[in-house]
């Protein structure tokens, strides 16, 4: 159904209710069920009329409803019109109140109605027990169907806006989930890219610029430095195929760990880097995911040393203390005076080292030397049994 056909369906329900309401008094008035009483005439259809006219701003203005039908019968009745019942007048405006949860009013005002017509028609000398039983109770049932009628439709009406209001804050929260999921595996896919291309693309540039610097003075150089072009491009080139089928899903080898820092050391060096590196990570095996970590940790800063220092050489110390891990890259600098780079670098490596419950802190220590100080928990190793595989408080 269109929006127009929704807001048309409302008026015409309304229409139809005001119809059959002015007709069914019409009717009745015309049917002069007690003898005496003033005839039908234009005025008193036209009250009649109008009784079944002011529901069609029911919705609008239901107690103005209300008050207007009570003035309406007032008139009718006190012009000795025909009876046509004190509930039926009122069914649609009572309906309208307990409609909009006002169903106190309705049922004071039916009640009262009922309490004034007995009483008048008692006056009138009336049988009590005729009148109570046969007009009085009927009416009653009428006021009380109509007003729990309209109360119901009020809940119902209610509940499904509940319902409604309910599945868009779902949907909400279910667009910003997968909004806030995607976010984190686009920074992870473009973290495992970086980490996967910087190391040896900085290697390349290297070589490439000693190769175009040596191409014609000293030939051996620049084929030795082509060739060093030629290896880490490979190197780099798998390393992004693994990355890429990781990230698939497609269960191919893992990123290397601490047993491939020693390749990280050739490639630094292979670029003029000379690195000393020193490893004691003590008894036991440390969890893959630990040595991931280390490998791209120490990747990364080698190759921010390659690219944005003018170091000849770069220290990389890695030992375990107890049930902590501790990483030292020393960078003795000077810094190039060619930019400082994005950023990126350091926020990975950071977010590598929180992701395992670890630490992190990179910045200059005095006199152009930059430092990372990196700490990641692993477990104690444990003679009496197999070594946990992931650090404690990481993954559980």
């Amino acid at each position: 159904m269109t929006a127009t056909g929704r807001d048309l369906r409302p008026r015409w329900i309304d229409a139809a209710f005001a119809v059959v309401q002015s007709g069914v008094l019409v009717l009745a008035m015309a049917a002069r069920v007690e003898s005496g009483d003033r005839g039908p005439d234009a005025v008193g259809v036209t009250i009649c009329l109008l009784l079944g006219a002011v529901l069609l701003l029911r919705r609008r203005a239901p107690r103005v409803v209300l008050a207007a039908t009570l003035v309406l019968l007032a008139v009718y009745y006190t012009a000795q019109y025909p009876p046509v019942g004190m509930a039926l007048p009122i069914a649609g405006a009572l309906f309208s109140v307990a409609e909009v949860g006002r169903w106190r009013l309705g049922a004071a005002t039916g009640l009262a109605m009922l309490v004034v017509s007995v009483v008048v028609r008692l006056a009138e000398g009336e049988d009590a027990t005729q009148l109570l039983a046969f007009d009085t109770a009927p009416q009653l049932a009428l006021i009380v169907a109509v007003l729990a009628l309209g109360d119901t439709v009020r809940s119902r009406r209610r509940l499904r806006a509940d319902a409604r209001r309910q599945a868009e804050r779902a949907e909400a929260d279910h667009r910003r989930d997968t909004a806030a999921r995607i976010g984190a595996e686009r920074q992870a896919v473009s973290r495992e890219v970086h980490d996967a291309l910087a190391h040896s693309l900085a290697a390349i540039t290297v070589q490439a610029d000693l190769a175009l610097e040596s191409f014609d003075d000293d030939p051996a150089v620049a084929r030795t430095a082509v060739r060093e072009i030629r290896t880490a491009g490979r190197a780099g080139l798998a390393d992004v195929r693994r990355t890429v089928a990781a990230l698939r899903g497609g269960g191919t080898a893992p990123t290397p760990g601490i047993d491939g820092l020693d390749e990280l050391v050739g490639t630094a060096g292979a670029g003029g880097l000379r690195v000393r590196l020193s490893v004691d990570t003590g008894p036991g095996v440390l969890p893959a995911a630990v040595g991931a970590a280390v490998h791209r940790i120490v990747q990364e800063a080698l190759t921010n040393v390659v690219r944005h220092s003018a170091a000849a050489t770069a220290e990389v110390e890695l030992r375990r203390v107890g049930g902590v891990l501790e990483l030292r890259i020393t960078d003795p600098g000077p810094a190039r005076a060619t930019g400082t780079g994005s950023g990126f670098g350091l926020v990975g490596m950071q977010e590598r080292a929180h992701l395992l419950g670890g630490t992190f802190h990179a910045g200059p220590t005095g006199e152009g030397t930059f430092r990372i100080d990196c700490s990641l928990p692993v477990p104690l190793p444990d003679p009496a049994g197999p070594v946990d595989p992931l650090p404690a408080g990481v993954g559980r």
